[in-house]
C-alpha cells in the first residue's frame, strides 16, 4: 500500500501532463455544455431541413446528436461537438440554419463558433484576472 501511494506520488511529480487529457475533457465538456445552453435560451429558430423549431427543440435535436456521437468517441473537442452535432442533417446533408430575431439566418455552424469565440476570451480575460 505505501510503496503504491509512493509510485502515485512519484507519477505525479514526474509526469505532470498526464493529467492534460482529463483538464481538456473537462473544458471541452463545459464549453459543450454553455453550447448547448445558449441554444436553449436562445430567441432564435432553427432550422432543420427547411421545416423550423424552437429553441427548445433545437436544443433537444442538438443534444441527442451530441450524445450519439460522444458515445461513438467522434467529440472529443468543443469544434467536434460543433462539426458533428450541430452542422448539417445526417438525413439529407442539409446545413443547420438559426433565424436571429431580427429575422437575419446564419449557419448554425457559424453562430456557435462565433459563441465558442467569445467563451473563449471571457474565460482567458477571466484567467488573466482582467
Amino acid at each position: 500500500m505505501k510503496s503504491a501511494l509512493i509510485v502515485l506520488f512519484l507519477s505525479s511529480i514526474l509526469c505532470p501532463w498526464s493529467s492534460l487529457g482529463t483538464e481538456a475533457v473537462s473544458t471541452a465538456d463545459q464549453e459543450i455544455t454553455h453550447l448547448l445552453k445558449y441554444i436553449l435560451v436562445s430567441d432564435c429558430k432553427f432550422d432543420r431541413n427547411g421545416s423550423f423549431h424552437s429553441s427548445k427543440d433545437g436544443h433537444a435535436h442538438v443534444q441527442k446528436k451530441y450524445e450519439h456521437f460522444k458515445k461513438k468517441r467522434k467529440i472529443k473537442t468543443s469544434e467536434d461537438f460543433i462539426e458533428h452535432a450541430a452542422t448539417k442533417s445526417l438525413m439529407s446533408g442539409k446545413m443547420y440554419h438559426v433565424e436571429l430575431p431580427d429575422g437575419s439566418r446564419v449557419l448554425l455552424r457559424d453562430w456557435l463558433s462565433e459563441e465558442l469565440v467569445r467563451l473563449r476570451k471571457i474565460n482567458t480575460l477571466s484567467a488573466s484576472g482582467k
